[in-house]
């Protein structure tokens, strides 16, 4: 799961880090243009920035403005205030498991205390929760070419690789932040090497000296750096998208004197360290797991015509009929409406228990009749028919209103999401009555409960007062513990944002009074309107 988005110079998050912890179900609200999608979008070019597929042909270290999964422009259309002198920065945390065992080895190696991890020792395979920092800084690219010839001259001089005046991006720096129960366990880097000649990796000494030895390797002494206080070898260092995969270790040499030459190779490229490898694998897991639904849903057909190549989830929920073709059979995690313990059922099962309570909103009542039909004919087109408000009979999704089709990529999405993923959600309450938008707080909050994890940039106001709602009803107070809204607040002379933390009992410790304050507002101004009518007829 992703435990923190941080932004510095992307768009109005200028200057400073702005930090943002993510929950289980974190809600994103504020004024048109605030930054809200700036967030969703920003983990989406991650994961095209990160994914080996999207990175083929691409320079290490390269950021992926423009890819599958979304469009950013370039490093001008994406830097605060488009100035390209900026250097932007991504900070991510993400939350992940490791046996203990493996924990107390690492802590052995870097020399730690045995202070305790918070975790039971009654077995050595016993996990341990750790929490993974990743910062990412980027500048915009400099060309081979326009380097060596600016050499002499000491200028960097960003170049093309979009019409316009968009610009590449080349990552600087990366930095690795291994943290458990908010304690400091490991810390490694990547920096751009002298005259952008790829990348170095700086590995704690005391971590690469044991890697080295597990190895048997006769290693000459590698560059050497001190940083924090802590020594670090430092070695080139192969990059997959933003993460470090294999370095290279130098090898002694032979012979003696000044004049020795190395013995056959010079170095030998190896896989990272475990203790490194391990969190750099869970945060592109993370990142590769995390799926987005834009604003503007594709628009419902009454036929699909069948495509093989279409049975994968995309952002508008264009080819959401042919997964549905492929995967109501499918097993998801799944809570029900009126609660209790997760449990595996099939897609379809979990739909038309979702579906039925959208329509009806009793959660009492068990389904009888199916709520969706996929009707597949002659293996050639696909039609989708849903059930009517009254319940009495089904038709197809096209004669069965907007709402609907807006609604069942939601849902769809979700619930085919495994735990531990993240799903983001623009404006998930578009075309759908006050009713609707109410039940639909109750599925993100059940989705939550499923350990899937779900982001949602909203302009509700139901789906915020039910989230809280729902906080309040729960005795546990896990949902209370599970949720984070934030206000993006653009009223004053400059923007802010607001941690608005749930507390149990359902309110809000920090309300600003420009959060949803138009409902207020025309309160109030309905309430002196009827006033001053009132005083006008007494007066006649």
């Amino acid at each position: 799961m992703i435990t923190q988005l941080a932004l510095q110079n992307i768009r109005v998050f200028d200057d400073d880090f702005w930090e943002f912890d993510l929950a289980p179900l974190t809600v994103l609200c504020g004024a048109n243009s605030c930054g809200k999608s700036t967030l969703l979008k920003t983990l989406q070019m991650l994961r095209q920035t990160m994914d080996y597929r999207e990175s083929l042909g691409s320079d290490d270290g390269e950021l992926r403005f423009v890819g599958s999964y979304v469009d950013m422009g370039g490093y001008t259309s994406l830097v605060s205030h488009r100035e390209a002198g900026r250097t932007m920065g991504v900070r991510i945390g993400v939350q992940s498991r490791v046996s203990r065992s493996g924990l107390e080895d690492l802590r052995r190696i870097m020399g730690l205390d045995g202070a305790s991890t918070g975790e039971s020792a009654t077995t050595s395979k016993a996990r341990v929760t750790y929490i993974l920092l990743a910062e990412f800084l980027f500048r915009p690219a400099t060309s081979t070419r326009e380097a060596d010839e600016d050499e002499d001259r000491d200028v960097a001089r960003p170049t093309q690789n979009r019409p316009g005046d968009e610009l590449r991006g080349q990552m600087e720096s990366a930095t690795f932040d291994l943290m458990v129960r908010g304690r400091p366990v490991a810390h490694w880097f990547v920096k751009r090497a002298p005259a952008d000649d790829g990348y170095e990796l700086y590995v704690p000494l005391p971590l690469f000296r044991d890697y080295r030895r597990q190895l048997h390797i006769k290693a000459a002494v590698p560059k050497q750096r001190t940083r924090r206080k802590e020594k670090y070898a430092v070695v080139p260092v192969q990059m997959i998208g933003l993460i470090p995969v294999r370095m290279s270790i130098p090898l002694r040499v032979s012979g003696e004197g000044p004049g020795s030459q190395p013995s056959g190779k010079s170095s030998v490229t190896v896989p990272l360290p475990g203790h490194l490898s391990g969190p750099c694998h869970a945060l592109l897991r993370a990142v590769d797991t995390v799926h987005y639904l834009g604003p503007l849903r594709s628009a419902v057909r009454r036929y699909y015509v069948l495509d093989a190549n279409r049975a994968v989830m995309d952002s508008a929920g264009e080819y959401m009929p042919y997964v549905l073709r492929d995967s109501l059979d499918r097993s998801v995690v799944h809570v029900a409406p009126e609660g209790g313990r997760k449990k595996k059922v099939s897609l379809g099962e979990a739909l038309n228990d979702w579906l039925r309570y959208l329509r009806a909103g009793d959660q009492s009542v068990a389904p009888e009749k199916s709520e969706l039909r996929v009707l597949p004919t002659k293996h050639v087109f696909v039609e989708l028919a849903i059930r009517s408000a009254l319940g009495e009979e089904q038709h197809a999704l096209a004669d069965s209103g907007v709402g609907y089709s807006q609604v069942l990529p939601i849902l769809v999405q979700c619930l085919l999401a495994v735990p531990g993923s993240t799903t983001t959600i623009e404006q998930p309450e578009l075309h759908l009555n006050p009713a609707l938008q109410v039940r639909l707080a109750t599925f993100f909050a059940r989705m939550a409960e499923c350990g899937k994890q779900v982001i949602l940039e909203t302009h509700s106001e139901h789906i915020v007062n039910a989230i809280r709602v729902l906080a309040a009803e729960d005795a546990t107070g896990k949902l209370a513990r599970s949720s984070r809204i934030y206000f993006i607040d653009t009223s004053g002379p400059e923007m802010g944002v607001c941690d608005m933390s749930i507390t149990p009992d359902g309110n809000v410790s920090d309300w600003p009074d420009s959060f949803f304050g138009e409902a207020l507002t025309l309160t109030g101004r309905l309430l002196r309107a009827q006033r001053q009518r009132r005083e006008a007829k007494a007066s006649t």
